[in-house]
């Protein structure tokens, strides 16, 4: 909780925003997301591991990944013509005013998105879009000097702008024609569908066959590459939520024109009655070549460190606290290692504990960055575990939590480990818990280690992504002063807990193999049906372990000797202790077996051990311990008459 509060307040303790400071919490390459990372390095050192800064540069493989498209200073007021007042707005956001061409960074992403929309459609539209694609070099690019990204560094100042409603595709022709006739600057406004879209309280209708086609294209704003394209007079787009409280920041890269997010107080307003209202609003904008940025790391160094277990999350956020996207899923990850050093337990291989930074800024610039300078090569990279948004409670709509991968193996492995943690009896106000062996999920960190880049083939390591989500109405949301929105109220510390405890019995099964062993062991043969003959043995035992806890199984069984035939057997969970755990288990030879020579065993698991056996993974999953040796007692069945 002392880490997650501390990277939420960095949005009022780092900004001075009485004297014009734009509080930009811990978002890419700010100073938030610097101190964030001096708060990491503070604590991963103080942890015990070896730890250092890693600074994000530009590579052949990615020019731009230390890039951004950078708003230095912005302002929003609103004029009411019939009270004739003119109001500055404090809570909102607007993003950058991005060329056309200028894009031209994202067109790869940008043409794989389109080839998605059908087998026929994709790939005409990407035909279509590279043909009409001015060409670098050539004449209207030398006309007009369509890629160069200096012309992104501009201030824009709109006043007296009308505001007019998102029309309609049928409107469109004759709203287009009027505002070109009519030669006057305005901006519309429309509602942010995103909340009663998630939760089905309202249905999203897409007004005719043009939006409906766009819109398929995911990731792009439909409505804002139609004005930018077909009407020079459309200054920007003001969207407002669906919360009074709060705003969005939901769209940055790639609009080429602004996105104006405001609460439901001030859009409703003015969507009511638009042409009572106009708008002003400016925005300083920088194209920064060299963003300064830092992926912290902190590495545990294990028994065999050819291999290397990264476990990891996002550390930066929008400008807002970013509670829940993502401190939370940092500060666990810093518990996990905190568990490991606080208890002096060696991993099997090295664990690097990582903050990424720049995950929201687009394609995780961090996760980009390290994936492509650390090859296989220099590190032999066999598991990553990705956290992102989770830790926070929402009722209305309750969430799901995603566990995915790309390994069938480990699914199931991620599945009974999920299953026993009882997560959603635990947990309120959570819909499903869901575990998925798949390619792609949802966006997160691990997605540049998922796609590789094409110079090698990281085929062989195995991700792990944990999200919540799927109708999370405040994502990416601030407002009220940055009290509202993803900020620290959300903070669910149940949630966190049985978060905490999956990640870290999944870190356990793929880093650690734990000794457990027997002591004080005994056996005794006794009479459970009171008929003056010996039934039964009674084995008692205390069960070690090298760490604080560990779930592991006994496997107690009886044997007839004669046959080899299994006559009993009892399989228990214990939760060992490194200060040891008693316990007894009794078997039974029963009535309709014979007397004579039986054989007692018991078989001791750790919690890797018992995993793999009860997912039938290994053929020998007991405990590298010495094996109990097992005991001959001669018996008689249970409940036999006595004829003496």
């Amino acid at each position: 909780y002392n880490i997650t509060a501390a990277l939420s307040n960095i949005i009022f303790t780092e900004y001075d925003e009485e004297r014009g400071e734009l509080a930009k919490g811990r978002a890419f390459g700010s100073k938030g997301e610097r101190k964030a990372a001096e708060i990491l390095y503070e604590n991963m050192s103080k942890l015990g591991l070896y730890t250092w800064k890693e600074p994000i540069k530009n590579l052949p493989e990615d020019p731009y990944v230390a890039s951004k498209l950078e708003i230095w200073e912005r302002g929003l007021s609103v004029y009411d013509k019939n009270s004739r007042i003119k109001t500055s707005v404090s809570d909102y956001y607007i993003s950058p005013k991005w060329d056309l061409i200028a894009v031209s960074m994202y067109l790869p992403d940008v043409l794989q998105l389109i080839r998605e929309i059908g087998p026929i459609l994709g790939p005409i539209a990407v035909k279509l879009m590279t043909l009409l694609m001015p060409r670098p070099g050539r004449f209207l690019d030398r006309k007009y000097n369509f890629y160069s990204l200096d012309r992104l560094t501009r201030n824009y100042s709109n006043t007296n702008l009308k505001v007019i409603r998102k029309p309609t595709t049928y409107s469109m022709a004759r709203d287009l024609i009027y505002r070109i006739k009519n030669d006057e600057p305005f901006v519309y406004i429309d509602k942010d569908y995103a909340f009663t879209q998630w939760s089905g309280s309202e249905e999203v209708k897409y007004r005719g066959f043009l939006y409906k086609t766009i819109s398929k294209i995911e990731g792009l704003p439909t409505e804002n590459i139609l004005w930018a394209l077909f009407q020079p007079n459309c200054k920007g787009l003001i969207k407002f939520d669906s919360d009074y409280y709060t705003y969005s920041m939901n769209i940055e890269i790639g609009t080429p024109l602004p996105y104006i997010y405001v609460n439901r107080t001030v859009g409703e307003k003015i969507y009511e009655n638009p042409e009572n209202f106009e708008i002003d609003f400016y925005i300083n904008q920088k194209w920064n070549e060299t963003v300064e940025s830092y992926n912290v790391i902190g590495q545990l160094n294990g028994t065999d460190p050819s291999k290397t277990v990264i476990i990891d999350c996002l550390y930066d956020s929008w400008w807002c606290q970013g509670t829940a996207d993502s401190a939370i899923g940092m500060a666990i990850v810093l518990g996990i290692a905190k568990y490991f050093t606080d208890h002096n337990i060696t991993p099997k291989y090295n664990i690097k504990f990582i903050g990424f930074c720049g995950e929201e800024a687009g394609g995780g610039r961090g996760a980009t960055y390290y994936e492509i300078a650390h090859p296989p090569e220099e590190e032999n990279l066999v598991t990553l575990i990705d956290l992102n948004q989770v830790g926070f409670s929402q009722p209305d709509p309750p969430l799901e939590m995603m566990i995915f991968t790309n390994n069938a193996s480990i699914n199931k492995t991620i599945t009974k480990i999920a299953d026993e943690a009882h997560y959603l009896e635990r947990v309120k106000d959570v819909a499903d818990l869901k575990t998925k062996c798949k390619d792609r999920s949802y966006f997160g960190n691990y997605l540049p280690f998922a796609k590789g880049h094409s110079h090698w083939d990281r085929s062989a390591t195995s991700w792990i992504y944990v999200v919540k989500d799927t109708a999370w109405f405040l994502h990416h949301h601030d407002g009220m002063g940055h009290e509202e929105g993803d900020v620290l109220k959300y903070y669910d510390p149940t949630d966190v807990n049985v978060t905490s405890e999956m990640i870290w019995n999944l870190t356990k099964y793929l880093t650690i193999n734990p000794d457990c062993w027997f002591e004080d062991e005994a056996f005794a043969t006794i009479d459970l049906s009171d008929d003056d003959l010996l039934d039964s043995v009674k084995a008692t035992f205390t069960i070690n372990t090298s760490i604080p806890h560990d779930l592991v199984m006994v496997k107690a069984s009886l044997e007839n000797a004669k046959s080899g035939e299994i006559v009993d057997e009892e399989i228990v969970d214990y939760i060992a202790t490194s200060s040891g755990l008693e316990s007894t288990i009794t078997l039974t030879v029963p009535e309709h077996e014979d007397e004579g020579w039986y054989k007692c065993t018991l078989n001791l698991y750790n919690s890797t051990g018992r995993l793999d056996e009860i997912l039938n993974q290994k053929d020998d999953n007991i405990d590298d311990a010495i094996p109990w040796p097992p005991e001959y007692h001669y018996l008689y069945p249970y409940s036999q008459k006595n004829t003496i």
